[in-house]
């Protein structure tokens, strides 16, 4: 019997810093993501220092990627991002979970993901 190894789903870590304001290549990043989620890679993108406004200010374009991929993209945003901004957490919850660093460095060191910082 021949034994197949099953070939592990890509995983990709995008890292916002800019709000859709601050910088022309903001949409470029979410388009990044489209594009790896379309090829099958799970990705996880993660909101900090101003592009927890994205959570404010283009929150659709987040739900309408998350209703395309479903639990292919999921999203976080850096907690004291949000306090520094005064963005109350339960206002991120329907479109991202607020984490700490710890969560986030917990994504950078795991082998199996890529990541990717726009800053």
């Amino acid at each position: 019997m021949t034994s197949m190894a099953s070939t592990p789903i890509p995983s990709v870590l995008l890292v916002e810093t800019h709000s859709p304001s601050d910088s022309l290549d903001s949409d470029d990043f979410l388009d990044l993501a489209r594009s790896l989620l379309r090829q099958g890679t799970l990705v996880h993108l993660h909101l900090m220092q101003n592009g927890v406004l994205w959570l404010q200010r283009r929150s659709s374009c987040l739900t309408q990627i998350r209703q395309a991929f479903g639990a292919q993209f999921e999203v976080t945003c850096d907690d004291v991002s949000l306090d520094l901004r005064g963005i109350a957490h339960s206002a991120a919850l329907p479109y991202a979970n607020p984490i700490g660093v710890d969560g986030l460095t917990g994504l950078m060191v795991d082998p199996s993901i890529k990541t990717i910082w726009h800053s």
